[in-house]
């Protein structure tokens, strides 16, 4: 009876250890989960996704012309590969009439949007940038005055703008001169970067300069782009020691000009104009300033340059120099880290 007894004691003292470890391993569980939700303010935009050091971006921007006679997708992508070029920045050309709104058509979008997913099935990496168009001129900014029924819509158009780039598939969408305008908060703009980083996977990117994003924005952004026509102005931003670490990149202002196609609302290139000085000097300038990491070309006639395979090119050859120039100084940095223990192995 007695033995009985003891072993019914030593039972239930294994049964209150058992049952104690078990409440102890949920506590434990229990306290490594997150109950806090998001941290900081929800209205911060997230961090700039990540650039691999060797990320010197040279890309072309196309004509804006549906007519424009371009080669298949896939031989745009051989030709430009062999060129050094890897992206291509495409515009999307928004109908703005008057101030009020920018309106565009479904099937203009659709057309856009097979024109990209070929480019990147190709292995083409595509900038996705939404410009505004009045049947005479392209600009990343309405020409006229903007409305309060403008900044209405602005927060829908930007956001189907993202929706969009992420469909097709582009991997950076460039966003146009209007954003972070100062008639809008601050706040406000900070709360739609973090509605679009929330509706587009890829990365968002910014203009900067006269007219442009302020500068404030950068660190929020993926990257900036500077016009490299005002040489002086580029040169400032790119040597300011406060910079940060998003990436700078310069462009070539388009000079072509353009007129209406058979719908107004779809440009179509009226002339040419020469442009490869303007790529010479932003060579120069992405020489001069180890901050740039990339320049975009613009203009017809570059586009036709680099097509052009039947003669020398020493455009050509300029840009896959300079490709090899900043991915051997990229290697170097990375090494020089690596050897002072910055970067671990």
């Amino acid at each position: 009876m007695r033995n009985q007894e003891q072993e019914l004691q030593r039972g239930r003292r294994a049964a209150v250890f058992i049952v104690a470890a078990m409440l102890l391993a949920l506590v434990y569980m229990l306290g490594q989960l997150d109950f806090s939700g998001p941290v900081g303010d929800a209205s911060t935009p997230p961090p700039p996704k990540e650039e691999t050091v060797a990320a010197f971006r040279i890309a072309v921007q196309l004509p804006a012309d549906d007519l424009y006679m371009l080669p298949d997708a896939r031989v745009i992508a051989r030709v430009l590969e062999h060129h050094g070029v890897k992206w291509v920045l495409y515009r999307i050309p928004l109908w703005t009439p008057t101030a009020r709104r920018a309106e565009y058509g479904l099937e203009d979008l659709g057309r856009h949007a097979e024109r990209i997913s070929a480019l990147r099935a190709a292995g083409v990496r595509v900038i996705a940038a939404p410009v505004y168009w009045n049947g005479s001129t392209l600009t990343s900014r309405p020409g006229s005055a903007l409305s309060k029924e403008f900044f209405l819509t602005y927060r829908t158009l930007v956001t189907e703008m993202a929706v969009f780039a992420n469909d097709c598939g582009a991997e950076a969408l460039l966003l146009d001169g209007v954003f972070g305008d100062p008639s809008i908060s601050a706040a406000e703009w900070l709360e739609l970067l973090t509605a679009l980083h929330t509706a587009y996977d890829g990365k968002v990117e910014i203009r900067i300069g006269s007219g442009c994003t302020p500068a404030i924005y950068m660190p929020h952004c993926d990257g900036a782009y500077i016009s490299a026509n005002n040489g002086s102005m580029a040169a400032d931003v790119l040597s300011a020691p406060d910079a940060g670490r998003t990436p700078i990149y310069c462009i070539a202002d388009d000079a072509d000009s353009y007129t209406s196609g058979i719908l107004p609302w779809q440009p179509q290139l009226r002339e040419e104009t020469p442009s490869l000085d303007g790529a010479k000097e932003m060579l120069r300038l992405a020489e001069a300033h180890p901050r740039c990491r990339g320049i975009v070309l613009s203009g017809s006639a570059v586009v036709a340059t680099l097509l052009d395979t039947g003669s020398a090119n020493p455009l050509s050859a300029a840009l896959r120099d300079l490709r090899q120039r900043r991915l051997s100084q990229d290697l170097e940095r990375v090494q020089q880290k690596l050897t002072t223990g910055e970067v671990k192995r």
